[in-house]
């Protein structure tokens, strides 16, 4: 990697930590790490979802552009299942032509998904 540009994402690094010391809860938290990620990837949107066990639904927790609306989702084994599943992370370029990718959070949101990274956050319950 060119050294200037190691330096800068260090440098960039160093500066989200000292934000991410300065929240004090997930709420204000999951916004900064949201934007952070989608900056960084160059990605659209990044959402959160939470697993409500009980009702097996979705639950967002954080999405962005979404102006702090929460939506629930029955849970379906999809792709964000199949991460849960698995606790692997899916890489996938075209959504709309893997057959497990459930486009109902795209017809809700009217947002059309073209690629995903879903990447499982586990807490000391999943281990």
């Amino acid at each position: 990697m060119n050294p200037e540009l190691e330096n800068k994402y260090l440098r960039d690094l160093i500066q989200l930590q000292k934000r991410i010391g300065t929240k004090k809860n997930i709420d204000q938290l999951l916004p900064l790490l949201g934007n952070e990620i989608s900056s960084f990837l160059q990605a659209e949107r990044t959402t959160v979802f939470l697993l409500d066990w009980d009702r097996m639904e979705l639950k967002t927790k954080f999405a962005q552009s979404l102006e702090n609306k929460k939506i629930d989702i029955k849970l379906k084994i999809g792709l964000v299942g199949l991460c849960l599943l698995t606790r692997k992370i899916i890489n996938i370029s075209n959504a709309y032509n893997d057959p497990r990718f459930n486009p109902e959070f795209d017809n809700i949101t009217d947002f059309r998904t073209e690629s995903l990274l879903i990447v499982p956050i586990k807490d000391e319950k999943m281990s």
